[in-house]
C-alpha cells in the first residue's frame, strides 16, 4: 500500500516544483518576458518554472534598461540570447546549456560573465564592458569572438578551440594573449592594443587577416605561417605602431611589394627578424645637448633617450614620473613647461625588455632676480624702443621671453621682431634660450 502512493506523491511534488515561478527581481526584465506571448503561455504577471524549462527561441531584452538578469538561469532550453546594451554588472549563464547561435552580452557594466560547461553558442560579442578577465575556453561550438573596447581587460582565456577562426580584441589592456588553442584561427584584430613585444602568428596556417594598428608596444610581428600569399590586398595593416621593428614573412619580396604601405617608414620585411635587431641592455635620458632647465613658462625642451646596443630597438615610451604639475610631455619626447618646479622625466624601452631611466629638468617659469649677461650674443634695436623690437644674434635661437623689471614673465616667441606697442612705459628684460645656454639683454620702452 506504501509504495503505490509513492508515485502519486512523487508527481504532485513533481508538479508543484513545475508550477512554481521563477524569481526574477529586475522589473524591466521581468516586463519583457511577460510581454513575450511564446514565453508568458497563459500572459498572467508571473513565469512559471514550466513556461521557462520549455522554452525553446529567441530572448531580445535589448536596451531595457536592466540591471539584473537573475531568472535567466530558468531557461534551460534553446535559447538565442540578446540583452545588450543594458547595465548588468554580473551574468551567470551556467544553467544555460541550450544557448546558441550569436550571443549579445555587449554595452553592458559587466565585470564578471560564467558561461556554460557546454552549449551551443557560435558567436560572442561582448564588446565595450568594464571587465578586467574573462574566460571564454568552455565554449567549443564559438567560431567568432567578439571583445573590443573592454579597457580593462587584461585576462583572457581561450582554452583548447579549434573551431575559433575569428578573434577581436581592439582596445584592451591585454599586454600578452595565448592563442596556441586556436588552431583554426584565420582573422586576428589588436587594433589599438596593449600587446608587449613580440606578436608571433607563425603557427596559423589559415590567417589571411591582421589588423594591429596603432598598437603601441608590439615590437615584432611574426607572420611566416605559409600562407602570405592568401592574404587579400588590404587585411594585413600594421600602421601608427611606434614601437615596431620588423615583421618576419615568407616571402620578403612578396612582402615589400604588397605591404610595405601597411606598415610605419623604417619597418622591414624579414626571414629572420632575430638577426636584425638586438634586445636593449640599458636607456640613458638627457635634455637635447644635455640641457636640464627651461627658463620660461611655457618653453619647450626635446628630450633624448639613448638605447644600447645601436642595434637595439630605439624606440620608447616617455612619461611625467614626478612633477607632472610642472610640464606635459607628448609621445615623441617634447617636454613642455607649464609652472616653476623640477620635473622629473622618465623614458621606458618598448621592445619588451621594460628598462627604465629618467632625469631631472628645472623650469623657471619668472626671473627671481633680473641681470644682464656681460657677454650677451644678441643685441636688442631700436632701444629705447616705441613699436617693435628686433633680436639681432648668430646664436641658434629656441625661445625668446620678454619679463618685467619685477621679474614676471610678459610673454614668449621665436620671433625675432616683436611687437611691444601694447607693453607700459619701462624697463624689459629679453631672455633668450639657445641650445645650450641662456642670454638676456634688456632694453626701454618708451
Amino acid at each position: 500500500m506504501t509504495k503505490k502512493l509513492l508515485i502519486p506523491i512523487g508527481l504532485l511534488f513533481t508538479s508543484f516544483a513545475f508550477t512554481q515561478n521563477v524569481n526574477i527581481p529586475d522589473a524591466n526584465f521581468k516586463n519583457a518576458l511577460l510581454a513575450d506571448p511564446t514565453i508568458n503561455d497563459d500572459m498572467n504577471t508571473e513565469i512559471s518554472n514550466w513556461e521557462a524549462s520549455s522554452y525553446n527561441g529567441t530572448i531580445d531584452v535589448s536596451n531595457l534598461g536592466i540591471t539584473d538578469l537573475t531568472g535567466i538561469e530558468a531557461f534551460t532550453g534553446t535559447i538565442y540570447l540578446n540583452c545588450a546594451g543594458n547595465l548588468i554588472t554580473t551574468l551567470d549563464l551556467s544553467a544555460n546549456t541550450g544557448l546558441t547561435g550569436i550571443l549579445h552580452i555587449d554595452y553592458n557594466q559587466l565585470t564578471s560573465v560564467i558561461f556554460p560547461a557546454t552549449c551551443f553558442v557560435t558567436l560572442v560579442h561582448i564588446n565595450n564592458n568594464p571587465m578586467t578577465s574573462l574566460d571564454v575556453s568552455s565554449l567549443q561550438t564559438m567560431t567568432n569572438l567578439y571583445a573590443m573596447n573592454c579597457y580593462n581587460l587584461t585576462s583572457l582565456t581561450i582554452g583548447n578551440n579549434p573551431t575559433i577562426n575569428t578573434i577581436n580584441i581592439s582596445s584592451t589592456a591585454l599586454t600578452s594573449i595565448d592563442l596556441s588553442g586556436a588552431t583554426g584561427l584565420e582573422s586576428f584584430g589588436a587594433f589599438g592594443s596593449n600587446l608587449i613585444g613580440v606578436l608571433d602568428l607563425s603557427a596559423f596556417s589559415s590567417l589571411v587577416y591582421l589588423d594591429c594598428d596603432y598598437s603601441d608596444y608590439i615590437t615584432e610581428i611574426n607572420m611566416q605561417n605559409g600562407n602570405n600569399m592568401n592574404v587579400a590586398p588590404g587585411w594585413f595593416s600594421a600602421t601608427d605602431c611606434p614601437a615596431l621593428t620588423c615583421v618576419q614573412v615568407d616571402n620578403v619580396s612578396f612582402a615589400n611589394a604588397v605591404w610595405s604601405s601597411d606598415v610605419d617608414p623604417g619597418v622591414v620585411f624579414s626571414l629572420d627578424c632575430s638577426s636584425s635587431s638586438s634586445l636593449a641592455s640599458s636607456i640613458t635620458v638627457q635634455g637635447q645637448g644635455g640641457v636640464s632647465t627651461i627658463t620660461a613658462a611655457g618653453g619647450t625642451l626635446q628630450m633624448e633617450a639613448t638605447v644600447l646596443p645601436s642595434t637595439a630597438s630605439q624606440s620608447v615610451m616617455w612619461g611625467i614620473v614626478t612633477g607632472s604639475s610642472y610640464a606635459t610631455i607628448d609621445a615623441s619626447g617634447v617636454l613642455t613647461a607649464t609652472n616653476n618646479g623640477t620635473v622629473t622625466v622618465g623614458a621606458m624601452t618598448m621592445d619588451g625588455t621594460n628598462l627604465s631611466a629618467s632625469t631631472d629638468i628645472v623650469i623657471t617659469g619668472q626671473l627671481s632676480s633680473v641681470e644682464e649677461n656681460s657677454a650677451s650674443p644678441f643685441i636688442i634695436t631700436p632701444n629705447p624702443a616705441t613699436e617693435n623690437i628686433q633680436i639681432k644674434t648668430d646664436v641658434q635661437v629656441e625661445l625668446i621671453s620678454i619679463f618685467n623689471a619685477n621679474g614676471q614673465l610678459i610673454l614668449t616667441t621665436t620671433e625675432q621682431i616683436i611687437p611691444v606697442n601694447d607693453l607700459p612705459s619701462g624697463i624689459y628684460y629679453v631672455v633668450l634660450l639657445s641650445a645650450d645656454n641662456t642670454w638676456q639683454s634688456r632694453f626701454i620702452k618708451n
